[in-house]
C-alpha cells in the first residue's frame, strides 16, 4: 500500500455545549505525548541513568475555513474558552475519500483554550480560517 497523504484525514472536533456540525475541520496539529525525562547520576561516577518522568501531551491546534457555518458558531466557541470539555477523532482514510484505515480514529480529550478568528486583509485572497487550540489530556 503506498503512504498517506496529509489530506486523508477526517478531523471532528465536539465542543460541550456548542452546537458544531459534521463536517471535517481542515488541518490538525499537535496533541503529542512529550514525556519530560529525567536522569539520575549515581554518585562515585557511576553511569548515569535513564528514569523517565511525567507525561504531558502538547496543545492541538485545529483550523477550518471561515464560513457561514463558523461564523454562526464562533461566539459560542469564543464564550466556550477555557472552560467547555472538547473531543476530537483523528480518522485517517484511504485515497477513495470514504473507507476509514483506522475503526473510530485516533481519539482526543481535553479543554478548548484559543478560539482566533481570521485576519482581515484587503492586500490578499486566500482563505480566510477560525482556528482553536485545545489543551489535551495526556
Amino acid at each position: 500500500m503506498p503512504p498517506f497523504r496529509s489530506d486523508q484525514f477526517q478531523i471532528h472536533l465536539t465542543v460541550a455545549g456548542v452546537a458544531l456540525d459534521n463536517v471535517s475541520w481542515d488541518s490538525f496539529e499537535g496533541a503529542d505525548l512529550k514525556p519530560n525525562m529525567e536522569k539520575y547520576p549515581p554518585g562515585g561516577m557511576a553511569p548515569e541513568q535513564a528514569v523517565g518522568g511525567r507525561r504531558s501531551r502538547s496543545d492541538a491546534t485545529l483550523t477550518r475555513a471561515w464560513s457561514p457555518a463558523m461564523m454562526g458558531v464562533y461566539l459560542a466557541l469564543e464564550a466556550a474558552s477555557g472552560i467547555a470539555a472538547v473531543s476530537m477523532s483523528i480518522v485517517p482514510i484511504y485515497a477513495d475519500r470514504v473507507t476509514a484505515a483506522v475503526n473510530g480514529g485516533f481519539p482526543y480529550t481535553g479543554v478548548l483554550g484559543d478560539v482566533t478568528k481570521p485576519k482581515n486583509d484587503a492586500a490578499t485572497s486566500s482563505i480566510a480560517y477560525l482556528t482553536v487550540v485545545c489543551s489535551m489530556n495526556e
